[in-house]
Parts: structure tokens; C-alpha cells; sequence
């Protein structure tokens, strides 16, 4: 299993669940977006050739597609393909899910599960959005470091339009990220996660994650 070798499961806030436990969830899941109205789409995390990933997602809301749609980067408007992803994501995404007959395993009726060998994230029991984003950045975050990419929560804008003089701006949220980045004598690159492969820096998202009042 490739998260025994990559997840320490010492520190608490790293939760392991039986596979047993995932797989009755996932189909659980599944059937419940399957007896519901779902929409779909599919969107590409990261602004790089070399280390694009593919996430596709199955939600029962509106709401979820527009934010996903909104945060990753349209394969139409970026010269990619799926076969060119190193990896291919699915997102089941069930905010008004409630299991069953919920396993011992999971503590709450809201949890966000994500599993390396299947290649699935299973999102149930809450709206935040921030579910979806920070469990493609996780994912991301972990597979880059084999790849020898440097995942890192920051901004970053460059000094000339050629993307030369690259500024990293790092912080948590509300410190000050996105208001550096968007510097106007600087050139935007992004505002919340990026990558560095030792040549470039690359944005994970399709722009500017923060949302602001008439930036252009």
C-alpha cells in the first residue's frame, strides 16, 4: 500500500482506515450519486507538461461544479492532454450524504477520505469547499516529493513578463498572500499553491484562488 511507505500514521492528525471500511464507503457513495441528480466535470492541476495531474469530479451540487470548474485549469485553455497527466483523479463529492451504517473507523458523519491506490477522494457530509481544494492539494503535496517537485502553500509573481525574478511569498491565510502577489508592477503567476521543479515555478490552479472585487 503506498501510503505505509509515505504517511506517518504515528502523528495523529494522520487517521488511517481499513480498506475494508473505504471500499463499503466508496460504494456506498457511489450508489447514493447514482439514485441522485449529479453533474460532472474534469479539470487539470498544474501549470506544467511534466507534472499535470487530472481530477474529475461527481457532485450532487451546482455549487461544487462551478468551484471546481473555477479553482483548477480548463484542458481546453491549456495545451495538455489527459494522456500527458502523470495521474488521473476522481472526487466523489456527496455533501447531503450520511452513511448508513457508518464504520467504527470513521468518527463523524463528515469526512474526507482520500485513497492513493484507487485514486479516489471521497468528500460526504459537509459544503465547505475548501474540502475539495485542500484534498487535490494533499494529493498533489504527496505525490510531487517522489517526482522531486517542491509543493509549496504560497504566491508567487515574477519580475518580468518572461517569468524572470520569481518572488515566493509564503504565509497562512489572511497574512498577506495574495495582496504581494498581486503586485501591479510584477507579473502574476499565483496566489495560493505552486510548485518547484528546480527550473520553474508553476501554479497548481487556473489563476487567482482568492476571490476579489473587480481584479482583472
Amino acid at each position: 500500500v503506498y501510503t505505509n511507505d509515505k504517511i506517518d500514521f504515528q502523528r495523529v492528525i494522520n487517521q488511517k482506515l481499513s480498506r475494508e471500511d473505504y471500499l463499503y464507503l466508496k460504494e456506498e457513495i457511489k450508489e447514493y450519486l447514482e439514485e441522485n441528480e449529479t453533474l460532472r466535470s474534469r479539470r487539470v492541476a498544474g501549470y506544467t507538461y511534466e507534472h499535470s495531474a487530472t481530477f474529475s469530479i461527481t457532485t450532487t451540487e451546482p455549487w461544487g461544479v462551478i468551484f471546481f470548474n473555477n479553482m483548477l485549469i480548463d484542458p481546453t485553455s491549456f495545451a495538455t492532454t489527459p494522456s500527458r497527466s502523470f495521474t488521473e483523479w476522481e472526487v466523489l463529492h456527496a455533501p447531503n450524504f450520511v452513511s448508513k451504517n457508518r464504520p467504527e473507523g470513521v468518527n463523524n458523519d463528515n469526512f474526507v477520505i482520500i485513497d492513493f491506490d484507487d485514486k479516489k477522494v471521497l468528500i460526504a457530509g459537509t459544503s465547505y469547499t475548501g474540502e475539495i481544494k485542500k484534498s487535490i492539494f494533499t494529493i498533489m503535496n504527496t505525490l510531487l516529493i517522489d517526482r522531486e517537485v517542491l509543493p509549496m502553500h504560497c504566491s508567487a509573481n515574477a519580475n518580468t513578463k518572461d517569468g524572470r525574478g520569481v518572488n515566493l511569498f509564503f504565509g497562512l491565510s489572511g497574512t498577506g498572500k495574495t495582496t504581494l502577489s498581486s503586485d501591479p508592477l510584477k507579473f502574476f503567476i499565483g496566489d495560493d499553491e505552486h510548485g518547484w521543479d528546480g527550473n520553474k515555478i508553476f501554479n497548481f490552479e487556473g489563476g487567482c484562488y482568492a476571490k476579489l472585487i473587480d481584479l482583472e
